[in-house]
């Protein structure tokens, strides 16, 4: 029972995220290098001159389908922003807590 107790914790720790969900970010940042090579990949960043900008996307609902497919399709309720890195960043962090709980 005890344990119950703190998953369910955990999980409210990264809601709305699952933690399938954050296994599959840990993937995809692992295969493409590093987090913002990551974010180049889904258009959330862009390199100009050797710098990264944080792009902006004016269609929103275009971006959802395009890269919150597959497991991440139950986030689109989530994603309400015209900055595709906040959410992005926002995933990194529960991750980085889903992490660190599991590596205590």
């Amino acid at each position: 029972m005890h344990t119950k107790t703190k998953k369910q914790k955990l999980n409210n720790d990264i809601f709305p995220f699952t933690e399938k969900q954050l296994r599959k970010l840990r993937s995809e940042i692992t295969s493409a290098g590093n987090f913002h090579k990551l974010l180049i990949k889904k258009e959330a960043l862009e390199l100009k001159d050797g710098m990264k900008y944080i792009r902006h996307d004016y269609n929103p609902g275009g971006y959802k389908k395009k890269y919150l497919t597959g497991l991440y399709i139950p986030l689109r309720e989530f994603y309400d922003t015209d900055i595709p890195f906040l959410f992005w960043d926002q995933m990194l962090s529960a991750l980085e807590q889903l992490e660190a709980k599991q590596n205590l």
